[in-house]
């Protein structure tokens, strides 16, 4: 659908980052690649992570990485986490939680361990998401922000130069 896939390098951060990053400094949609639909969060105690119909009026859907790798939505200022990592949830942002530290690493939203990506699973629920082994084949893990590529974050230093400024 946008598909901009970020160039960094393959490692993931282990650690939230001291240093001011290049990150995104409006708040935009994610949008699963797969279903063309965005990321959103049912309006319940739990506020599990979904996916629904984009609108580009809807605040649920606007997310934003900060400088401490959290993704943080909108509406609420609250954080993406992968709960026990299995559960993409909204929790209150912690500068100590390390489920909530998430990197941008070619269109694939991995967990700070590296191993585990953002995941929608149509034989599983067609609209629910998990956190899930990263497989770097597609299979509902392909993701990108619908912004423009010169505010796309790049949240791992990369050796190769850009031609971006």
């Amino acid at each position: 659908v946008f598909g901009y896939s970020a160039v960094v390098s393959a490692t993931p951060s282990n650690s939230p980052s001291s240093s001011p990053l290049n990150v995104a400094t409006t708040f935009a949609p994610i949008i699963s690649l797969s279903t063309g639909k965005c990321l959103g969060y049912y309006n319940n105690s739990y506020k599990d992570m979904g996916l629904e119909n984009c609108s580009n009026d809807v605040e649920e859907q606007k997310f934003t990485l900060d400088s401490n790798q959290r993704i943080v939505d909108k509406l609420n200022n609250m954080c993406l986490k992968a709960d026990g990592w299995t559960w993409p949830k909204l929790r209150t942002c912690s500068n100590n939680d390390s489920q909530m530290i998430w990197n941008y690493l070619d269109g694939l939203l991995v967990t700070n361990e590296g191993i585990h990506c953002l995941t929608h699973d149509p034989t599983w629920n067609n609209g629910r998401l998990k956190v899930d082994r990263c497989d770097y084949g597609g299979g509902g893990q392909d993701w990108s922000w619908n912004e423009s590529p010169s505010k796309k974050p790049s949240v791992v230093p990369s050796t190769v130069p850009s031609s971006l400024p």
